[in-house]
């Protein structure tokens, strides 16, 4: 009837893509290329790893080694000194040999100084590697204490240093990013609205009209969840960023305040 003002009709619609140039079969290819390039790239870093690992450790022994050594020479020259002293208060040993000895006593002090100064920094780089402490300490009586006093106090402010703050900034950001990424599992409302000053026809009297609408997603949620993972993979990788930033930046203090 063309007397009708409104042709009432009822239709449901649906759309199912059939082909798009094999372009999710690429996708799904090179995701396992890059799968497996990841997989090698772990393969490496881990043998790296065990090389640092080993290479820190024989460093550790050669440098303990070293102290031991030093600590029975001096010993041997503390010895040495006290019977020239005596030998010196009879008169049978000469003021020259005294103060030779003295000066070789000095010198074994300080490579002693030196090698457990190469000690604790070879300690403190296979902590960095092994991620945990080594409860071993060479300290000695020789050496002033005062100067290990406040190395944690600086090493406590190592959170502030401006390439860890960047790491840590960089690292909230990829946790918003997840859950940027997760509220596409969620549905989507709307309210749109209209509000008309003039209008003709059979709607003449409605100056206004509202639409609430709420988009449920259902056949996207691969895509979604894809987006999900590669986000928290993201974050994960970030984390892992800015806790070695801050474990370089406490080994590089504990290295400057050994030196």
């Amino acid at each position: 009837d063309s007397s009708r003002r409104t042709t009432p009709q009822q239709r449901v619609t649906f759309s199912q893509p059939l082909f798009s140039g094999f372009k999710e079969l690429a996708a799904i290819q090179g995701a396992g290329a890059e799968k497996a390039q990841r997989r090698f790239e772990i393969e490496k870093a881990r043998e790296v790893l065990f090389i640092d690992v080993v290479e820190s450790f024989n460093g550790v022994l050669k440098t303990r080694q070293d102290v031991e050594i030093l600590k029975q020479i001096r010993a041997a020259l503390s010895r040495r000194k006290r019977n020239l002293d005596e030998r010196a208060n009879i008169g049978r040993s000469r003021e020259s040999e005294v103060q030779s000895a003295a000066s070789d006593l000095a010198l074994v002090q300080a490579d002693l100084a030196e090698a457990i100064r190469a000690y604790h920094v070879a300690k403190e780089l296979l902590e960095f590697y092994v991620g945990r402490d080594i409860k071993e300490s060479l300290a000695d009586d020789a050496l002033p204490s005062r100067i290990f006093i406040e190395a944690s106090s600086y090493i406590s402010r190592a959170e502030n240093r401006p390439q860890v703050k960047a790491a840590e900034s960089a690292k909230r950001l990829a946790e918003k990013k997840v859950l940027s990424a997760q509220s596409g599992l969620f549905p989507k409302v709307t309210l749109d609205g209209n509000y008309y000053t003039k209008r003709v026809g059979f709607q003449s009297g409605n100056d206004w009209d509202v639409l609430f609408s709420i988009d449920v997603p259902i056949f996207n949620r691969l895509d979604t969840f894809g987006d999900i993972r590669v986000s928290a993979s993201e974050k994960d990788q970030a984390t892992m960023t800015y806790r070695e930033t801050l474990r370089k930046a406490r080994l590089e203090i504990r290295n400057v305040y050994e030196e």
